[in-house]
């Protein structure tokens, strides 16, 4: 097997086969045997109409099955074929790579069987991404491929990007793989095929009862056949706050959330540290807040709910000792007349101390009142080091050149605080002007000061005075009147 070198990844080259190794470096495919293929990418991508030669997955899989080695990714991208050739390249891969990624390839019968096998071996593959959105999985693919997962005892993480023929069929076969897998602790799902309710909240509980698995995310995009997602808020909360739960981190998307949490809000969960809930849930704030609250160790929370009336409600779950979330992202279209729920919310920020970051739409800030009140709470606020005010939510902002001008200037105090805040004005908080800062401290904030990076290339381009802003954190930590 030979191909014409050419740099990494590059288009120019119509390679279809390329590997680097683990320090980095482009190896021509032609020098694959002299080289040690451990924790290396090999990568196989159509880039012409012409398929994959079958020599070369001949070539390959005997490469693979001599070698001792154990490669880290085997990344195939537009494979059409099921030829005993690719078959035997492809449980090769499996069996000498630590992952395997599927793109745009054909799923077929036999393909699912090899991957089946795969899994089930003990030695087999850790992680597997399969990702195709022009054709759907059938019945029986889907039952080959999950009963692998129930009697695998190698896979820690699944990725499926894909739909399915018989939702319902798939969907039985997914929860009996949870029910009996014990090695999964990553599950990733997007289809646009999860029609009904009732299959998605089953598959939500046997993920979770899995003891093994950490990390959830499911994604039901909104279709024309099948509508938008349905999940009952107390039901979520119910499976979530098992005694054994194991999930840290939990994700869905394009999924609505309804209802309320009922007579189980004394139950709660002490594993999940991070939840994103994005499809505009049915439910007020203040329900947020009573969910969020039942987990105790809770330090990421991105949502996205409407209305939000009742938008203060939000700083009880960020007041307090006890708290213990560090990132809030509201991911929430700011509507008229809430500059004043805005302004109380800001004005309880000075009582966050254990909030690090604070994501909130740009919209947020775009009267001067609202501004005022944040640049306030956070000239007492010595936690928050980081907010990012996403610009109108990824669409085109409606603001003037005016009004973006009165926003760089904003920007720039308030980048300020941060820098402050990032350089430890923390340490120095609630020091008397007469009482100096132990000298072993002073390093530490120093350090620290001096090594903000938080400011891009294009904000400093920007907002020049941005450009000055780690010399000034040092100025302003030096300073003792700012922390009287």
């Amino acid at each position: 097997m030979r191909l014409l070198p050419a740099k990494w990844g590059t288009v120019q080259s119509q390679r279809q086969v390329w590997f680097r190794d683990c320090n980095g470096s482009d190896v021509a495919d032609y020098e694959l045997q002299n080289v040690d293929l451990s924790g290396g990418v090999l990568v196989l991508r159509k880039w012409t109409q012409n398929d994959f030669n079958n020599a070369n997955f001949l070539s390959l899989s005997t490469l693979l099955s001599q070698s001792a080695a154990k490669l880290q990714t085997v990344k195939v991208e537009g494979v059409s074929q099921s030829s005993p050739e690719y078959l035997a390249f492809l449980i090769a891969a499996c069996t000498k790579a630590h992952e395997v990624q599927l793109k745009s390839c054909t799923l077929s019968d036999t393909v699912c069987t090899c991957l089946m096998s795969s899994m089930m071996n003990s030695y087999g593959i850790k992680e597997l991404t399969i990702s195709f959105r022009t054709r759907m999985a059938s019945a029986n693919q889907a039952r080959l491929l999950f009963q692998g997962v129930a009697l695998s005892t190698s896979i820690q993480k699944l990725d499926l990007f894909f739909d399915f023929e018989d939702m319902e069929d798939s969907g039985i076969a997914l929860v009996q793989a949870f029910e009996t897998n014990q090695s999964l602790t990553s599950f990733s799902l997007y289809s646009r095929s999860l029609n009904s309710d009732f299959i998605l909240e089953s598959i939500i509980r046997a993920a979770v009862n899995n003891v093994t698995l950490e990390t959830l995310t499911i994604n039901a995009p909104h279709s024309i056949r099948h509508g938008t997602r349905r999940l009952s808020l107390s039901a979520l909360h119910e499976c979530l706050c098992r005694d054994d739960c194991s999930v840290q981190e939990l994700t869905l998307e394009s999924i609505l959330l309804d209802g309320d949490m009922g007579d189980n809000s004394i139950l709660q969960n002490s594993s999940l540290k991070a939840m994103k809930l994005r499809g505009r849930a049915n439910v007020t704030c203040s329900q947020v807040v009573k969910f969020a609250k039942s987990f105790t160790c809770l330090e990421n929370l991105d949502i996205d709910f409407e209305p939000y009336s009742d938008l203060t409600s939000l700083g009880e779950l960020l007041l307090g000792e006890g708290s213990t979330l560090q990132s809030l992202k509201l991911f929430v279209q700011p509507k008229a007349g809430m500059d004043e729920n805005w302004q109380e919310f800001f004005q309880k920020l000075p009582k966050m101390k254990s909030l690090r970051n604070l994501d909130l739409p740009r919209e947020v800030v775009r009267s001067e009142a609202c501004r005022s009140a944040l640049l306030n709470a956070m000239w007492l606020n010595s936690s928050i080091e980081n907010m990012n005010l996403l610009k109108n939510l990824g669409r085109v902002s409606p603001w003037s050149d005016a009004e973006d001008e009165t926003f760089a200037e904003f920007f720039c105090q308030i980048s300020h605080l941060f820098s402050v805040n990032r350089g430890g004005r923390r340490y120095l908080q609630n020091k008397p002007s007469e009482q100096p800062l132990p000298q072993n401290l002073w390093p530490l904030v120093l350090q620290r000061a001096m090594g903000i990076d938080y400011i891009s290339d294009y904000h400093k381009s920007k907002y020049p005075k941005l450009q000055s802003l780690e010399f000034d954190a040092i100025y302003w930590l030096l300073r003792e009147k700012l922390f009287t």
